[in-house]
């Protein structure tokens, strides 16, 4: 990510499609070129999914196809870097900075949701379990990695909606003290 970002004015990547499309594909067509042209690199060997097709099939209102997603990936690019978040779960797609992060060591970017069980989705709700109960390993913004069990992490930003915590807390919060 950090190749990324110095090669794009410190931007994180960001389309103005916002939320679901950013996360499931624009993302990973912005970041693809800085990594190793083997696409097996976004699929995490546990996940029996892919987390993305699972995700995809399992929430019909995203207006999203299989055949739209770039290829099998497992990971979850969090939702502030991309939007803004209001208490109602709106969001707006806005472009980030790194100068927003204030804490880059202890904030989390991405987390691997791979799935074990590809029947464990339901009403859109999805939980990658592929790592161990209550796990999941995550990359910070600082670029170093950690798969630390839920307990560690700090409590969720309460300025957005309950329930989402993590992946919409404001990109000055900090996820793992």
């Amino acid at each position: 990510m950090e190749m990324y970002t110095s090669d794009n004015n410190e931007k994180f990547p960001f389309s103005p499609e916002g939320h679901p499309r950013v996360f499931l594909i624009s993302v990973w067509t912005m970041i693809h070129p800085y990594v190793n042209t083997n696409g097996s690199f976004f699929l995490c060997p546990a996940d029996r999914g892919p987390m993305n097709f699972l995700v995809v099939k399992a929430t019909p209102s995203y207006g999203i196809k299989t055949n739209a997603l770039p290829f099998p990936e497992s990971y979850l690019y969090y939702a502030s870097f991309y939007s803004d978040w209001d208490k109602n779960g709106s969001s707006t797609p806005r472009q980030r900075y790194t100068s927003e992060v204030k804490y880059p060591s202890q904030k989390v970017i991405f987390d691997c949701q791979a799935s074990d069980n590809p029947k464990q989705i339901g009403n859109s709700k999805f939980d990658g379990q592929a790592h161990g109960k209550e796990r999941t390993p995550i990359l910070f913004v600082d670029g170093h990695s950690s798969n630390p069990p839920w307990r560690k992490w700090g409590p969720p930003d309460p300025s957005v909606p309950a329930g989402t915590g993590y992946i919409l807390s404001r990109l000055d919060w900090i996820n793992i003290p």
